[in-house]
């Protein structure tokens, strides 16, 4: 029999995995996103070829600013180097074609669960006595 610690910790686990499905990874443009969603965090490829993450983005002038990570340190890239900008955000449909799946998931436990255990009695070919649970050697004609 499975404890409730057991499930509660294969629950916990399955939404730890799920909660990447509920978000898209977005291109914006940081002069006019920025301002409007305030994101976390924004990954940035400039002109260069090299990539930037910064966290707490805000557009000072004709420039992107924010924290390098983990760090109180600031730096800055000007918004017409930016060539591209990324952001994480919520993604409604992968919410909903999750909450879809797993509730199609819960469903197909609880019918196996209810039906489990009850196996049906078979008539065997060869021998034709009642055997329950007998799947491979079973007559499927059998009543």
């Amino acid at each position: 029999m499975v404890t409730v610690r057991a499930q509660r910790g294969g629950i916990a686990a399955l939404l730890l995995l799920a909660t990447p499905a509920c978000v898209a990874t977005v291109r914006v443009s940081p002069a006019q996103y920025v301002p409007k969603n305030l994101p976390a965090k924004v990954l940035i490829l400039d002109d260069a070829g090299l990539m930037y993450v910064m966290e707490r983005p805000t557009i000072v002038g004709e420039h992107l600013t924010g924290f390098v990570p983990g760090t109180p340190a600031t730096f800055s890239v000007a918004v017409s180097r930016v060539r591209e900008a990324t952001v994480t955000a919520k993604s409604p449909v992968r919410t909903a074609l999750l909450v879809g799946t797993l509730t199609s998931l819960a469903g197909a436990v609880v019918l196996v669960g209810t039906r489990g255990g009850k196996a049906e009695p078979c008539k065997l070919i060869w021998d034709h006595e009642d055997i329950p649970g007998k799947g491979t050697d079973c007559d499927p004609s059998a009543p």
